[in-house]
């Protein structure tokens, strides 16, 4: 079988793949996105209705997301969702594009894959990040506090078949952190767990608009093996205080150049933020060294 690299956009042949561990934890990896059978044009017209019934509508709107010139944009632009998406038959515009994203964190990380990997990503929107590595990894859940996107993540995941990627209803701020870990499926490398029940937690963009960000960070780190992040801040405040806590948790810590973010997604949308990955010392069951 020939694999698509979501990062260089090139065809890999199995031969030249890293060889993937094939016990309980490590199952072999799934399809690749070039592999998934595209979507009726009429089943695609239902995934966007679904997802653009729900856009502006839930609590993202309420919290002032579509205030001001964004919420203009959305309509002049022909934005169908936060993500744009794009995957076999089903193609829609959005304001942030996770290949991108997905790009500038392999290009600082090149030896890190989500390979037979879980994920676990919190405010996850309609599941944009998860999606495009949905032919990598061996689970995915995401979490997010609009019922509306959850909505579209879940009805993408059946558009697809995708039994192994679903999306759930929870408040960061307001719901117990740990009740999350019921919602990740057991599959031989995590029942019981304590620490490390997830190989790769995300959060993308949340740091600014959570008064709790330390301790979710800090469940997000305990949580899994490996944390990525895109760390959002005011500019009237700074990101001073995000890195030094990270830095102080993390045993090392990957940032993307400021002037590759900007190159990527525009100063106007990226100057306020800084994409990274956190790395968690093999000792402690994480990536690092």
């Amino acid at each position: 079988m020939i694999l698509w690299s979501i990062s260089t956009g090139i065809q890999i042949p199995n031969s030249e793949r890293p060889e993937t561990k094939s016990d309980p934890g490590h199952p072999e990896e799934r399809d690749s996105a070039s592999d998934i059978n595209a979507i009726s044009e009429e089943e695609a017209n239902r995934v966007v209705g679904v997802t653009r019934y729900g856009y502006g509508r839930g609590r993202a709107k309420e919290a002032g997301a579509f205030a001001g010139a964004y919420g203009s944009a959305w309509q002049e632009k022909g934005w169908v969702s936060y993500y744009k998406l794009d995957m076999p038959g089903l193609h829609f515009n959005g304001q942030r594009d996770p290949v991108v994203r997905h790009n500038l964190l392999t290009g600082i990380a090149p030896e890190f894959d989500f390979g037979g990997k879980s994920l676990l990503d919190v405010g996850s929107n309609m599941g944009g990040m998860l999606f495009p590595v949905a032919g990598q990894i061996r689970w995915g859940v995401g979490v997010d506090f609009d019922g509306y996107m959850v909505n579209a993540g879940n009805r993408i995941s059946d558009a697809y078949n995708f039994k192994h990627i679903r999306f759930y209803q929870f408040d960061l701020q307001q719901d117990d952190l740990e009740a999350i870990k019921d919602f990740l499926p057991t599959d031989g490398s995590n029942g019981g767990c304590v620490e490390n029940c997830v190989d790769v937690a995300t959060m993308y963009a949340l740091t600014r608009w959570l008064n709790n960000w330390k301790d979710v960070v800090q469940f997000l780190y305990r949580t899994s093996r490996h944390l990525v992040m895109e760390v959002n801040y005011d500019p009237a405040v700074g990101k001073e205080q995000y890195l030094a806590f990270l830095e102080g948790l993390c045993q090392s810590v990957r940032y993307v150049r400021d002037e590759d973010m900007i190159a990527q997604c525009g100063q106007s949308d990226c100057m306020d933020r800084k994409l990274l990955h956190c790395f968690k010392p093999k000792d402690d069951g994480g990536y690092g060294q």
